[in-house]
């Protein structure tokens, strides 16, 4: 039993520097990104991938409001040529 109890702290703490370790790593990581040129991160794939998807979708929410305005102006004009027909009516 003491012996599986220290097999298990020295697990433990091997873990546990393992993890110290990772974070140091992750934060080296992360320095190195904001220390990124813009230049380096325009060129890559993925950057211009998510322009080009950005790109379309303004395109798109251009023509969904074009859409939208439209779909309004034919609204206001049903409802005009309705209330006309109902002063006809009267």
């Amino acid at each position: 039993m003491r012996e599986l109890a220290k097999s298990r702290l020295e697990e433990i703490q091997r873990l546990s520097g393992d993890l110290s370790e990772a974070r140091k790593e992750m934060d080296n990581y992360k320095v190195m990104q904001l220390s990124l040129p813009e230049g380096v991160v325009k060129e890559t794939a993925v950057y211009r991938t998510l322009q080009c998807q950005y790109t379309m979708l303004i395109q798109e929410a251009g023509q969904l409001r074009a859409g939208l305005e439209e779909s309004r102006n034919i609204l206001l004009a049903a409802r005009q040529h309705h209330f006309s027909q109902l002063e006809e009516i009267r």
